[in-house]
């Protein structure tokens, strides 16, 4: 989650007692303008409470992560922007390489980064990588396991309640049986081509550019990473084995594919055979 270095500020003065917008204003030496519009951002991330006034949201990432921003006003800029989804990766032993490609930062910001938590003791080098520090930051891992399980289920936005199956800067992946925004991908898509599975659950984007094959293909490549459905799983093979090259899936569908070809049996994959068998018949 990004959460700006004035957004944490303002936490580490609520935590104190300061509630009162003027004031904070003048704390953080900001116009009330300037409050006013990180308080609105804060609210619409589910940090404060959407209620008239500045309160901390009622659950359990907000709270701690008030609480942790209640130590010191310098941990604001140590922890904003993307530091948060850094942290939140380190949560086991990763390496430099393994980062980027989870964050999509890029290895020179990722420095930046890794040189400042590492200043203020929040991670610490575990050669060949980098892990949280524990023993330092004694309540780190329960802010970011709060953070980590709060943006699985609720995300601004799509409505609160939906089945949400990934998330990034540039959309949300979801299900509802209300309808929502954005557009129809994933198993949806392959329906409106004419792929023969029914699916009767509509799988949604919040995307904003053109729906192609290879973005829905992720999108229910991710899904299936999720919910781990034998049948969905069958359909997502059928799709590709149909597609030829005119998709690139991703590298983890691949490294599946290619154990299933093998003769590999992996739980909760279908047989391989038995699906190539139902293309050529037009299953």
């Amino acid at each position: 989650m990004i959460v700006t270095e004035r957004e944490l500020t303002i936490l580490h003065y609520l935590d104190h007692g300061h509630d009162d917008i003027n004031e904070v204003s003048g704390l953080m030496g900001v116009t009330p303008t300037m409050t006013y519009a990180a308080v609105r951002s804060m609210k619409y991330k589910g940090l404060l409470d959407k209620r008239k006034g500045v309160h901390i949201a009622p659950n359990p990432f907000a709270v701690r992560l008030q609480h942790m921003m209640g130590f010191s006003v310098e941990r604001a800029k140590c922890l904003s922007d993307s530091a948060l989804d850094i942290l939140a990766a380190l949560r086991e032993h990763r390496t430099v390489d393994e980062l980027i490609s989870i964050t999509g930062i890029s290895r020179s910001t990722l420095f930046r980064y890794i040189k400042s938590l590492s200043a203020v003791g929040a991670i610490r080098s575990a050669t060949p990588g980098y892990e949280l520090n524990d023993l330092a930051w004694v309540d780190l891992r329960k802010m970011l396991d709060s953070m980590v399980d709060y943006q699985e289920v609720i995300d601004p936005r799509v409505r609160c309640g939906a089945q949400i199956y990934s998330v990034s800067k540039d959309a949300v992946v979801y299900s509802t049986d209300i309808g929502g925004p954005g557009q129809r991908t994933a198993f949806s898509y392959f329906s409106d081509r004419g792929d023969p599975g029914i699916h009767t659950t509509e799988y949604l984007t919040t995307y904003g550019g053109e729906m192609d094959l290879r973005r829905a293909f992720d999108d229910a490549y991710s899904i299936t990473e999720v919910v781990q459905d034998h049948r969905l799983r069958s359909s997502l093979i059928s799709v590709y084995l149909r597609s030829g090259d005119s998709i690139e899936p991703p590298e983890g569908f691949l490294e599946v594919y290619r154990r299933l070809e093998a003769g590999e049996r992996i739980l909760r994959w279908p047989n391989l055979s038995e699906v190539r068998a139902k293309v050529r018949e037009g299953l």
